[in-house]
């Protein structure tokens, strides 16, 4: 039959898009939000193809008290991903009782689901599903239930190997994602190979160790012990591991690489010692080793805590493994200059930037890069003078100044992870240094989907004031100038649990304009009395402040030196002429203001979190009501005994030998392991 001649009728001519395999392949080319939106309202067949692509996560934390966690716990039947942080018993004796009522629920979960009842099951007996070492037995078994397998688990706080293998393990044995991230004082000695063996499924494997005290540590063999020449050892699925901040053996490493075929990244970050620092690791023949097994790495990083490491050798080791690499990871003491001509020479540019600790150069860099996409460094100081390119801490800048900071060129930013800091580390003028960050990330990366932005208070001890020490959020602060970002997902805002909704000082008008209840006229009035105390004498400020500006030939638009890489453009020069002053606030609140009702912030928001470490964030309106809701009756997260009214002694909150100041400094000495 010629390819002209008209089909018979009843017959169709098969499209790719009826081959299941085929669309799997394009919806991977998919971006998440259509494929959660719009892919699944297409047909049956969409949505059944991408029902588990969405992320549904079940967040467990055990030193938070949920009077409802009966009923929340129903929502893990549904969930994808389960992060489970789990203090330490003897901080909070009641934590005990609630997370029984987790395994609980998760035995159960796991009964229903590939325990298949026999004639007994009255009595309460079941029969144990055939468990194949490839895992497909199990798969079949799942799709004949209504939820999901689950298919991430993320570990994070106390946890033993043993813990991890008779609570979790042994009921998700589908899992695909296993992250673990321990504490100081967590019994951490891990084993691989059981890990290994109770997740044949498992594609991707981190640890990761918050401390220096006690470090992580993965002894022993990583794989099987082969009983014959004849019997291969069993290959595993593995395409990512990432150790953070442990002890490996790295003999057991080489060996378990040799199992895992399809790795795609491997990351050893700041590898521990057993006992002291010294030429424990070998870095030049690990690099042998992979070259040997001929491993099609896209992402690789190796670093360790010895001070007798060679800084070149390791460059070396991190460029050359991957030259086709758009994803690396640097310390940031070593991210310098030299290593900015050495990305220039490889054959790809780099996208996708993580950096570990200070690093003095990355303002230059980023003024040099307009390619990069991610970065990704939120223990990376950036002065904020680097930011504030008119001085705006002065009336009116002049010439005799020195010539302000250039504009970053990667303007096509999408996740930016960042630490913020004022001059002499700290923060004064809170509210104008707030301005200055927020308004220049509005304007020099409006693509930004991922933002999130600490300050220097996860660093501050207890005692000391944190409202010099802190990225604002009240009215003043510019906050609002994000509304800028139309594409915003993600949403974070400092990271210590220290500062509490109270502590912000935070009323009703700094924050309702989030939310679609804000913008009642009586809502619209407040903000409007808000602003208009702000004008009074802002005026002569102002025009005082751009006269000064334009004094300066670097910032004008009249200055060919605009037109060299990091001046920035006239048009964007223009944009940020009102960078760390109220005008901008009162601008975009007009703006706001300006618009009917049913005006949304942002309408990609998906979660947000001010001042509050969680896994994932809240939904913005259910933020809101967290940043406004009064004081809980417990006001410790450690001890959930009420507090007495009268005290004989002062206040042990503000001791910083109390219990709680001293968990918050170890958590902050936590976060400078990764400093060093």
């Amino acid at each position: 039959m010629s390819s002209l001649e008209p089909l018979p009728l009843g017959r169709r001519q098969i499209s790719p898009l009826d081959l299941p395999e085929l669309l799997e392949l394009i919806f991977t080319f998919v971006d998440t939000k259509t494929l959660v939106t719009s892919v699944p309202l297409v047909c049956r067949q969409w949505f059944l193809i991408n029902q588990n692509r969405s992320n549904r996560v079940f967040e467990w934390v055990s030193s938070l008290f949920d009077p409802q966690v009966d009923k929340a716990l129903r929502k893990l039947q549904k969930a994808d991903t389960l992060c489970c942080r789990l203090c330490e018993p003897s901080l909070k004796p009641t934590a005990a009782a609630m997370d029984e009522k987790l395994w609980k629920v998760i035995k159960e979960n796991h009964a229903s689901r590939y325990l298949a009842p026999t004639t007994a099951s009255r009595r309460g007996h079941h029969r144990q599903a055939t468990v194949p070492a490839n895992g497909r037995g199990i798969a079949s078994t799942a799709l004949n239930t209504k939820s999901p397998d689950l298919r991430q688990l993320i570990l994070e706080g106390f946890f033993t190997m043993q813990l991890i293998m008779e609570r979790f393990l042994s009921y998700f044995p589908c899992l695909r994602i296993l992250k673990i991230h321990t504490t100081y004082k967590s019994k951490n000695d891990f084993c691989v190979k059981f890990i290994m063996q109770a997740l044949p499924c498992l594609e991707t494997l981190h640890f990761q160790h918050t401390g220096t005290m006690n470090a992580l540590a993965l002894p022993g063999a990583w794989t099987e012990e082969s009983t014959g020449t004849m019997m291969p050892l069993t290959r595993h699925r593995l395409r990512s591991l990432v150790i953070i901040n442990a002890w490996i053996p790295q003999a057991s490493l080489e060996e378990f690489l040799g199992i895992c075929p399809h790795l795609r990244e491997l990351k050893l970050v700041l590898l521990q010692y057993p006992y002291k620092p010294g030429p424990y690791y070998d870095p030049a023949r690990l690099l042998r080793h992979i070259r040997n097994l001929s491993l099609d790495l896209w992402k690789f990083h190796f670093s360790d805590r010895s001070s007798l490491s060679d800084p070149a050798l390791e460059r070396q080791l991190n460029l050359e493994l991957c030259p086709q690499a758009t994803n690396r990871i640097f310390r940031g003491a070593q991210f310098t200059p030299d290593v900015f001509r050495a990305l220039d020479r490889l054959p790809n540019v780099l996208t996708t930037l993580e950096l570990l600790g200070e690093c003095k150069f990355l303002h230059n860099y980023l003024c040099e890069s307009p390619f990069l996409v991610h970065l990704k460094a939120p223990l990376t100081d950036m002065p904020i003078q680097h930011l504030d390119i008119h001085m705006s801490g002065n009336t009116r800048p002049t010439m005799e100044q020195a010539a302000p900071p250039r504009v970053w060129a990667c303007q096509g930013l999408q996740t930016l992870q960042l630490l913020f800091r004022g001059g002499q580390n700290c923060i004064r003028d809170g509210n104008r240094n707030s301005m200055v960050v927020f308004g220049y990330i509005s304007r020099v990366c409006p693509l930004l989907q991922v933002l999130e932005v600490y300050g220097p208070e996860v660093q501050m001890d207890e005692w000391v004031n944190p409202s010099t020490h802190r990225i604002k959020l009240d009215l003043s602060s510019g906050l609002v100038l994000l509304t800028r970002l139309r594409h915003l997902r993600r949403l974070l805002v400092g990271a210590s649990d220290a500062h509490q909704p109270t502590h912000l000082g935070l009323k009703r008008v700094d924050v309702d304009w989030m939310v679609a209840s804000g913008y009642s006229d009586e809502r619209r009035q407040v903000r409007q009395a808000v602003m208009d105390s702000w004008k009074s004498g802002i005026q002569d400020v102002i025009k005082n402040h751009e006269t000064g500006i334009a004094q300066i030939p670097q910032v004008s638009s009249n200055n060919n030196q605009l037109d060299s890489p990091g001046n920035g453009e006239p048009e964007l020069m223009y944009q940020l002429r009102h960078l760390g002053h109220k005008m901008d606030v009162i601008l975009v609140l007009e703006e706001m203001h300006s618009a009917g009702m049913g005006y949304i912030v942002w309408p990609e928001m998906e979660e947000v979190s001010f001042y509050c470490l969680r896994y994932r964030g809240l939904a913005l309106d259910q933020e809101v009501d967290r940043l406004l809701s009064p004081p809980p009756l417990v006001k410790s997260k450690v001890l959930m005994t009420p507090q007495p009214t009268t005290r004989t002694f002062p206040s042990a909150s503000h001791s910083p030998f109390s219990l709680p100041a001293l968990k918050r400094r170890f958590q902050r000495l936590a976060r400078g392991v990764l400093r060093s």
